[in-house]
């Protein structure tokens, strides 16, 4: 709420020509979905960087508790789940930059049709930006897809890994 509020003053602080230059549905995507991103990353990393490392370091410690010549074949699974994870990381990073860029494309046509309803009918222009839009929404699914898919493969890799882990113990 604190992103959002300081993010929206900070957009009504633009002058006219900074607010026609970075475009108003970019601004509306960044007040909304880029700030749902921001919260979903950071869940992410709370999950991901602090959780996670806890679990990996104090099962391979009780693993040495338990026994030594066991928790080696942990602590050589923990640097394949590092490599893995930011693997997928470095991944889809630039794929979710294009997801966010067809996402302002959307919006932006979006906006214009709906400022500019009256004149695409006055030109009977409709069936354009009909498919102007479709074409632009099936770029961001399309976008959205591919990201998400890479995305989605580090549960199952990390669980072969794992599971590799456990059949080697």
């Amino acid at each position: 709420a604190q992103l959002r509020e300081n993010l929206f003053v900070k957009l009504q602080s633009f002058s006219y020509a900074q607010i026609d230059g970075i475009g108003t549905s970019t601004m509306i995507t960044r007040m909304t979905s880029d700030v749902q991103q921001v919260q979903t990353g950071v869940n992410m990393t709370l999950r991901l960087f602090l959780r996670s490392p806890f679990i990996v370091f104090g099962a391979a410690a009780m693993a040495f508790v338990v026994d030594w010549r066991a928790a080696l074949v942990i602590v050589a699974v923990i640097p394949l789940l590092a490599v893995a994870v930011f693997s997928v990381m470095a991944a889809t990073i630039p794929l979710y930059k294009r997801v966010q860029e067809n996402l302002d494309g959307v919006y932006t046509s979006t906006r214009e049709n709906l400022a500019g309803a009256r004149v695409l009918r006055a030109f009977c222009k409709e069936e354009d930006e009909i498919e102007n839009f479709n074409r632009k929404s099936k770029s961001l699914r399309t976008a959205q897809k591919k990201a998400g898919r890479i995305s989605a493969l580090t549960g199952p890799i990390t669980y072969v890994l794992v599971n590799i882990a456990l059949i080697v113990l």
